[in-house]
């Protein structure tokens, strides 16, 4: 459900009061529909997000990062040259409509961004100082308009009606930051469960194809097992004819013969090819007989082959939709696509520490990592030295745990455990988020971005130090220590600490 024209409404005279003024200092294309621009006023700045995808089209503040293709679309490239460094003048809602226009100003030319959000024809256009479109998201799908660059850009044809029934499901006292994060708590699990869907249909399309494909072969195969059953009556019928061969001649089309069955004696009567000799005849009954009956092995055999692999791969539809619903509880993974950051680094985060060995209380033998007890009761395991991180990741953990770490620094590696459909309980997740900060490059610094992800999502580099990862389908926060949260957390350390109160140093 997309916002409504009085909440589109809502939202741009907040962002009008907040934003207008400040300068462009990044831009984002995560999809063709999904666009982020930063702007910076003094003291604070502001990700504005647009989206028109289908169904969910909105405008808010957005306080998640969300990443983009590893190719960058040509529209952002567009919106880079034209809005980057721009003073954005003013926003502002086209009357009537659910349509919003971005007014920028740059050496002295002025650029207007208009995102209409508009359900299922959204879009986003952007226009120079004449009106002219000078390029699109997305190709434009309406007949009525003639939306295309080099043409001017032309307001939808039809104003909505006014409806005064039309709800607002936000409140405006909250604030421009209020109605945000109101806005985007009520479509996140409903993006959640497109992803899921999006996932789901990767996964499960092509194991419905093969299926599909096993399923015509088993029957294929079923017909011809079906065929060989027919090898007893070939015999029967050389038995038959051979016990009255002196009785038939060349070009006769029939014979009557003596069948002696279970039920007792009686006359049938046998087509004949007049074109064979009753030799021939003969040959050719028991000629059927040996084909059938050879082949009745490899057809029982193909159809027992075939009927295990359409189980098989029903068993992994199954399975696929019980996972797809299980990591999606756990996390909701943002775009499917490996980060790569604009300073180049892309996903790597490599950890090198000093190693220190630990051992596990009463077993003398050493672990790769330290645990430590969420104040939901989970456990949080944190790598102790490079090698360490990489015993961690890829020998103790699983595909479904949670995995975290500093962003674009050396520091542990660390993970949540999680049994069978159990899932990240809040609070595990704020210590977790502290554990990543604290034992990183950033401990000390204030705030500091971590990212988390799936361990399944996580792999080393192929060429690389012990402990170098690169990893995908992560989401990316900011964290700010929490000095009372992490003194919880390493008084209830479940082995040793140094010298700053847990965990390896970083170096």
């Amino acid at each position: 459900m997309s916002l409504n024209r009085l909440e589109i409404g809502l939202v741009v005279r907040l962002l009008a009061g907040e934003a207008a003024g400040g300068f462009v200092q990044k831009i984002r294309l995560t999809t063709p529909r999904r666009l982020f621009i930063e702007v910076r006023r003094p003291g604070k700045s502001l990700r504005i997000f647009l989206c028109t995808d289908s169904g969910r089209t909105r405008i808010c503040l957005a306080d998640e990062r969300e990443e983009g293709p590893e190719t960058p679309f040509s529209f952002q490239g567009l919106l880079r040259s034209r809005l980057l460094g721009a003073e954005l003048l003013s926003v502002s809602q086209l009357e009537g409509e659910r349509a919003v226009r971005l007014e920028f100003s740059a050496h002295g030319q002025k650029t207007a961004l208009v995102a209409e959000l508009t359900g299922r024809h959204g879009n986003l256009f952007l226009l120079d100082e004449r009106g002219v479109i000078l390029g699109t998201a997305a190709p434009s799908s309406s007949a009525a308009r003639r939306l295309q660059p080099g043409a001017p850009y032309e307001p939808p044809v039809t104003p909505l009606p006014e409806r005064e029934s039309e709800p607002v499901r936000f409140d405006e006292a909250a604030g421009l930051i209020g109605v945000s994060e109101a806005i985007q708590a009520f479509y996140r699990p409903r993006e959640a469960a497109q992803r899921r869907q999006e996932a789901q249909a990767k996964i499960l399309g092509p194991l419905r194809a093969r299926l599909k494909k096993t399923l015509r072969a088993l029957d294929a195969a079923r017909g011809d097992l079906a065929r060989t059953e027919r090898a007893d009556e070939f015999r029967q019928r050389g038995e038959l004819l051979k016990s009255v061969m002196d009785r038939i001649r060349r070009g006769d089309r029939q014979v009557q013969v003596t069948e002696y069955a279970e039920d007792g004696i009686r006359q049938r009567v046998l087509t004949l090819n007049p074109a064979l000799t009753p030799r021939q005849e003969v040959e050719a009954a028991y000629r059927q007989y040996r084909r059938l009956s050879g082949g009745r092995t490899r057809a029982a055999a193909r159809v027992a082959e075939l009927e295990a692999s359409a189980a098989s791969l029903r068993q992994k539809m199954e399975q696929a939709a019980r996972e797809d619903a299980a990591e999606a509880s756990a996390l909701e993974v943002g775009a499917p696509h490996a980060r790569a950051d604009e300073d180049g680094r892309g996903g790597l985060n490599a950890s090198r520490t000093q190693p220190r060995h630990g051992r596990a209380r009463g077993s003398g033998k050493a672990l790769p990592f330290r645990e430590y007890r969420s104040a939901a009761g989970q456990r949080i395991w944190t790598g102790k030295s490079a090698r360490h991180n990489d015993a961690l990741t890829f020998g103790c953990a699983k595909g479904c745990d949670i995995w975290m770490h500093a962003r674009g620094v050396p520091g542990s590696h660390v993970v949540v455990p999680l049994e069978r459909n159990e899932q990240m309980k809040e609070e595990t997740r704020r210590d977790a988020l502290q554990l990543a900060l604290r034992f990183s490059d950033l401990a000390g610094g204030g705030a500091g971005e971590v990212s988390w992800t799936l361990v399944k999502y996580v792999r080393r580099q192929k060429k690389g130090v012990p402990g170098a990862v690169v990893y995908s389908q992560e989401k990316t926060v900011l964290v700010r220590p929490d000095e009372a949260r992490l003194r919880r957390l390493l008084s209830g350390n479940d082995g040793d600490d140094d010298e700053r109160g847990g965990g390896p140093s970083t170096a």
